[in-house]
């Protein structure tokens, strides 16, 4: 599959839209870094399969290689959400691949979650995330909250909100800790600026308010 189905575009379009690809591979290598397009962090990846650390090709390989029964390598298995094998294919060209995942789908009986939902879900999340980076933090937590607070999205989606909403008091204490570290006249504009963003944040504005006190108070 590494050397033909993955740089298919008709088979990379189907998978991206109705199935999770899980690629598994024993051996390591000598990692690259990259900054995700996504959120703009700079990552370790693999560098044959680009978008994951070698720890995840080697994790499914483990999974896959107690789970499943092999007829040989290189090896393809279609799996509902629960890793129960549906089938076993070699050398599919990509049609008949993709006939395949639409078989399972039929067994599965169930409507699928597609990639674009999930993209969409995630950009509101990518979009809280650009809000803390400018240091909006109300606007950031109504990102997060609009995709957490959703009964109607996966709970694997919300998870990622809401590990986000957990994470932002975390922010706005180092904002003004940051802040704090500033050159004097600087670092009062700042905790100023602070104090009035964080209205909704009681915790963070306390901090901000004491820091600014600390500064003043010290002339």
């Amino acid at each position: 599959m590494e050397e033909g189905l993955f740089h298919n575009p008709v088979f990379v379009n189907h998978v991206n839209e109705f199935a999770v690809a899980a690629v598994g591979h024993m051996e390591g290598h000598a990692e690259r870094e990259r900054v995700n397009p996504a959120t703009g962090a700079r990552e370790q990846v693999c560098p044959t399969y680009g978008t994951i650390p070698c720890a995840a090709h080697q994790a499914v390989y483990r999974g896959a290689s107690g789970s499943f029964e092999f007829r040989g390598v290189p090896a393809s298995f279609i799996t509902d959400h629960t890793g129960k094998q549906l089938s076993q294919i070699s050398g599919q060209a990509p049609q008949q691949f993709i006939d395949k995942l639409n078989e399972a789908q039929r067994q599965i009986g169930q409507r699928p979650i597609t990639g674009s939902q999930i993209a969409r879900w995630l950009r509101e999340v990518h979009r809280g995330d650009a809000k803390l980076a400018e240091g909006k933090f109300k606007d950031a937590l109504g990102g997060y909250r609009k995709v957490a607070d959703d009964a109607s999205i996966p709970e694997f989606v919300r998870a990622r909100a809401r590990e986000k909403v957990e994470a932002l008091p975390g922010r706005i204490l180092q904002a003004v800790e940051a802040a704090r570290a500033l050159p004097p006249v600087q670092a009062k504009r700042e905790l100023k600026k602070l104090v009035r963003d964080l209205k909704d944040f009681e915790e963070g504005k306390a901090a901000a308010e004491a820091a600014l006190a600390d500064l003043e108070g010290g002339g």
